[in-house]
């Protein structure tokens, strides 16, 4: 007489029975914490650089307007406009790509397609939005009004890209995550396996260190790519205004215009100038960081001093949420540990 099997007799066979929903949902869990890492991290990254494009266009905005002599009406001298734009994208000291329109005119060569601008694009200009992103373009761009002199009509805009290079992601980042994936696979089968508790620690342990290192090694790129536009903005702003202090006919008391979004001061000689951008604390009482650099005005034999908030100050919630990532990750193997019982105490081998 033959045996009814255990499908038959109403039990599910072993390798099914252990397959319980939590061996499925923790894995599944586990990978979305991975994902959700490289989101964030790209998310926060591309914030940070859209915002620097954006500031570095408002002071090229407002470079162009006090280096420009005017033209009719609130217009500016054209010939001065152009050869001034075209000047500035061909600059040793500009990193990025730039371009400025008067309309639908660009005044520099198109490069990368971003003309004829979207309506989508340039409605919002139109209607007083400070900034808005272009991605019809080979390169993602960021634009900014570029007003009359009076700074009441909207005669085109000025666009900024590629200011700062991009550090998510780099190929550490990928081994990392190559690493985590592997490892989740082999955590998986130990603890759906095995049942000694020292073998599922290390499992658990494990996994969890190499997504941890994911998690930070991303945080530090993210900020090496904040501190990088600090640094970027603010040479930037140095070059810009000190390249109008010596030109012709510049009023000297419009320069701190060009640091539009800073905090600025005059200083008076005799001054020591810094090469480099110096970071500090604006007030010793509340610890506010800012980054500050010196540009020269020649003409008064003094200096203007420009502050901002640094970029990578701004970054303390990318943090937070990436420690929330690599909890959910701990949840999913913590899933997987009580969902796999493991073969009977005997069978453990």
């Amino acid at each position: 007489m033959v045996a009814p099997s255990s499908s038959l007799s109403g039990q599910a066979p072993p390798v099914v029975s252990r397959l319980r929903w939590p061996v499925a949902a923790g894995p599944f869990l586990v990978l979305i914490a991975i994902i959700g890492l490289w989101w964030s991290s790209a998310q926060e990254e591309r914030r940070v650089v859209d915002q620097t494009d954006a500031a570095l266009a408002r002071h090229i905005a407002a470079f162009l307007r006090v280096l420009t002599p005017a033209g009719p009406g609130e217009n500016y001298d054209a010939p001065r406009l152009l050869s001034s734009a075209n000047a500035l994208a061909d600059a040793s000291f500009w990193r990025g790509g730039l371009q400025v329109s008067m309309g639908s005119v660009p005044l520099i060569p198109d490069t990368i397609g971003l003309l004829p601008l979207p309506d989508s694009l340039m409605l919002p200009l139109e209607r007083g939005a400070a900034a808005v992103v272009a991605t019809h373009a080979r390169h993602r761009a960021t634009l900014v009004p570029f007003l009359s002199r009076d700074q009441q009509t909207l005669l085109g805009w000025v666009a900024a890209w590629d200011s700062v290079e991009l550090q998510v992601p780099r190929g550490r980042h990928l081994f990392l995550t190559i690493l985590a994936v592997l490892g989740l696979s082999a955590a998986t089968v130990t603890l759906v396996r095995y049942t000694r508790p020292r073998w599922r620690l290390v499992a658990i342990l494990a996994e969890l260190g190499i997504i941890g290192l994911l998690a930070l090694t991303l945080w530090l790129s993210v900020y090496g790519t904040a501190s990088t536009a600090t640094d970027t903005r603010l040479l930037t702003l140095r070059r810009l205004v000190e390249v109008a202090a010596t030109a012709a006919g510049v009023q000297q008391s419009r320069l701190p215009e060009i640091g539009t979004g800073t905090f600025s001061r005059k200083l008076s000689a005799p001054l020591v100038f810094p090469d480099d951008v110096v970071r500090g604390d604006a007030d010793p009482d509340n610890d506010t960081p800012v980054a500050r650099i010196i540009a020269a005005t020649p003409r008064n034999q003094g200096g203007l001093e420009f502050r901002v908030t640094p970029a990578e100050s701004d970054l303390e919630n990318l943090g937070g949420v990436l420690l929330a990532w690599v909890a959910l990750a701990a949840v999913g193997l913590g899933l997987t540990a009580t969902g796999g019982q493991g073969p009977p105490a005997g069978e453990s081998g």
